[in-house]
């Protein structure tokens, strides 16, 4: 898994992404993971190896969410400064938000990161079909998301990824503007989540 702005919907695996190269300045790459455990308690990461200088500032950002609570959302960190690499989340649903801080376009090398999901599957109960996906040039406006329809007495959750050419939007001088058009009565909450650049303390020459 290589690409960036990828889905995977598995048990376990790896997102492999620019290993041994060179990332860009304002990088910002994200991926959505789903697991197929309805009992599953959430997910396990590991950062297995990275090229990330000390000053990244918590390059790897993940968001967990579950199927079955709406309101539910989990964050951790990985990667400088923090010295463990792996963290259990709870969620059934990951979106993994690569945004390293880049000062003076000094940039590190990219990243193997291995998740799991924690449990079994219960009688081949896997979860219903559902959608994500993750624009990273979209220039078209309006855009056109699928919700999943078939989610009957329980709740589902549709999780889609914008960004700005796979880059983080940092010049004031621009911003986007969100409006939504519902046309699913059986869907009744959006949550948004904006990833902003963070103040990073120091001088990095």
């Amino acid at each position: 898994m290589t690409e960036c702005g990828q889905t995977l919907h598995a048990n376990f695996g790896s997102i492999e992404y620019k290993l041994d190269e060179f990332y860009g300045e304002g990088e910002l790459c994200v991926f959505i993971l789903r697991h197929n455990y309805r009992n599953s308690s959430g997910f396990r990461f590991e950062l297995e190896t990275h090229g990330f200088p000390e000053y990244a500032h918590n390059p790897i950002h993940i968001n967990t969410y579950r199927d079955t609570d709406t309101s539910f959302r989990e964050t951790i960190y990985l990667g400088p400064p923090k010295l463990v690499q792996v963290a259990n989340v709870k969620g059934s649903v990951a979106v993994v938000i690569f945004k390293p801080f880049t000062p003076h376009n000094n940039s590190g090398t990219g990243f193997k990161l291995n998740f799991k999901a924690l449990g079994t599957p219960e009688n081949g109960d896997d979860y219903v079909g559902v959608n994500q996906a993750v624009f990273n040039d979209e220039s078209k406006s309006p855009i056109q998301l699928s919700l999943t329809s078939n989610c009957t007495g329980s709740s589902c959750i549709d999780v889609y990824a914008i960004t700005s050419e796979a880059k983080l939007v940092t010049d004031p001088a621009f911003y986007f503007t969100l409006s939504l058009s519902l046309y699913s009565p059986q869907c009744y909450q959006f949550n948004v989540d904006v990833i902003q650049e963070e103040e990073t303390d120091g001088d990095y020459g």
